[in-house]
C-alpha cells in the first residue's frame, strides 16, 4: 500500500506499509489521506482501523485495483461531531476477487459519515461489498451514508453488495443505495454507430470511474502513481 498525507502547506508526505493501519484522530484535528492498493501478483489483506475524536475530521480517497483475491476491512469510531468521507474507487480483473467491508459506527451525536464506492470489473472478476453504518442510542442527530456503483464490463463479471443501516434511537439520518449493471445497450450503439470499438468504449466508462476521484487531487506525485496503476487495468478490458 502506498498513501498520501496532506501537511498543513498543502504538500504530501509519502509512505509505504502493507500492515494494518491504525489511525487515532485527536479533537479538532484535520486529516486527508490518499491510499492506493494494488494485488498485481499476490493475495492482499489490509485491515484500516479509524477512531475519530469529537470534532476531528478525516476524509480518505482510496484506489483498489487488483487481479488477484484482495480482503479490505475499515472500521471506523465516530465520537460527538467527528466527520468521515471515505471515496474508494476499484477496479478488478482476470480472476480478482475483492471482499470490501466498511463499517461506521455513530457513539456519539452530531457526528457525520459518508461512503461511497465506485468499480469496475473485468473477466472474471467479483467484489463482495458489505457496508454497515450503525448509529448507538447516545448518537442523537448524527448522519450516515452508504452508496456504491459498480459497472459490469464483461459477461462473467460478479457484484453483489449488502447495504445496512443499524439504527438504536430515532433520531438519526441514515441513507445506502446501489446500482450496478452493464453500460447502456442505447449509449453502447450511439458509440458504436460515431467508430468507437466495444473495447474503447468500455475503457472509457471505466477512466470516468477514475478521473471522478481524480479531480480532487491536486498533487502531481501521487495523481503521476495512481494513474500509471489504473493504467493497467483499463488495458485489460477488450
Amino acid at each position: 500500500m502506498k498513501y498520501f498525507i496532506e501537511k498543513r502547506n498543502g504538500d504530501y508526505a509519502v509512505k509505504e506499509n502493507d500492515a494494518d493501519f491504525s489511525l487515532l484522530l485527536d479533537t479538532n484535528a484535520v486529516l486527508r489521506l490518499i491510499v492506493i492498493n494494488e494485488a498485481a501478483s499476490d493475495e492482499m489483506q489490509q485491515t484500516f482501523r479509524l477512531k475519530l475524536a469529537p470534532d476531528s475530521r478525516l476524509e480518505i480517497i482510496q484506489f483498489i485495483f487488483g487481479k488477484r483475491a484482495t480482503k479490505i476491512e475499515v472500521n471506523a469510531d465516530l465520537d460527538q461531531a467527528a466527520q468521515l468521507s471515505l471515496r474508494t474507487t476499484t477496479g478488478f480483473s482476470e480472476d480478482g476477487k475483492l471482499n470490501y467491508s466498511y463499517h461506521a459506527l455513530h457513539s456519539a451525536k452530531s457526528s457525520k459519515s459518508d461512503f461511497q464506492m465506485k468499480s469496475f470489473l473485468v473477466d472474471n472478476a467479483t467484489k463482495n461489498a458489505k457496508m454497515q453504518t450503525t448509529f448507538e442510542a447516545s448518537a442523537h442527530g448524527a448522519v450516515g451514508a452508504e452508496f456504491d456503483n459498480t459497472l459490469l464490463l464483461s459477461e462473467n463479471a460478479k457484484n453483489t453488495v449488502s447495504p445496512i443501516i443499524v439504527c438504536k434511537t430515532d433520531d438519526v439520518d441514515g441513507k445506502h443505495g446501489m446500482s450496478s449493471g452493464h453500460i447502456d445497450e442505447n449509449a453502447m450503439q450511439y458509440l458504436l454507430a460515431r467508430g468507437l470499438s466495444p473495447a474503447q468504449i468500455k475503457q472509457i466508462y471505466a477512466h470516468s470511474f477514475i478521473s471522478a476521484a481524480l479531480r480532487n487531487i491536486n498533487d502531481s506525485e501521487a495523481l503521476e502513481y495512481i494513474n500509471k496503476v489504473a493504467r493497467k487495468y483499463e488495458n485489460f478490458i477488450r
